[in-house]
């Protein structure tokens, strides 16, 4: 009966041990998968930071867009468009003619999606936009709400127009990584 209980102990042994083993180990990666995506996260965070404040940076004059009282992120609205088109061309040029650029015409607001807390939606949906030419599709899409005659247009225009929208397609066809000019053909 000993050597029975002895040969059982061995085999629980043989048995748990492994398992034990591989839980530790999954621990382990499991601890280091979670730090590094960690690091990821705070490493993008930082790169947006680091893209921020180059979207401030001039780079033709070599100095940040800043008002009288030093603040870089209040420069005037201009100049944030024409950083926002030089940030545009940055990308454009990282993907080497490697990307298509998708508009989705959708729940149109007045506010940037990017608003927390954004109106509603004043337009009806128009449609998908698809382009290897980033500022042929902004365009594009800006053509088709002036051309539209939705209720909700004017509204929307009257935000773009006052906001100078347009100028940040101008400012990135000026830089030359695209142009205004495009062929809209329509698919069903």
């Amino acid at each position: 009966m000993e050597i029975s209980m002895n040969i059982k102990k061995k085999i629980l042994g043989i048995t748990i041990a492994p398992v034990i083993i591989l839980g530790l180990i999954s621990m382990f990666l499991t601890t280091t998968m979670v730090r590094s995506a960690m690091l990821e996260e705070i490493e993008e965070a930082l790169r947006g930071t680091a893209a921020a404040t180059l979207a401030a940076y001039d780079q033709n004059t070599g100095d940040y867009l800043q008002t009288s009282n030093g603040d870089i992120w209040t420069a005037d609205h201009d100049s944030f468009l024409e950083s926002m088109a030089d940030a545009a061309s940055s990308v454009v040029d990282y993907f080497k003619g490697n990307a298509v650029y998708i508009n989705v015409m959708k729940n149109m607001s007045v506010d940037c999606d990017c608003c927390a807390v954004a109106e509603d939606p004043c337009m009806e949906d128009m449609g998908i936009l698809i382009s290897t030419d980033p500022i042929a599709i902004d365009q594009a899409c800006l053509d088709l709400v002036y051309a539209s005659d939705d209720p909700g247009r004017d509204h929307l225009l009257e935000r773009i127009e006052s906001r100078h929208g347009v100028h940040t397609i101008e400012a990135a066809a000026a830089l030359g990584f695209g142009t205004r000019e495009y062929e809209l053909i329509t698919v069903a």
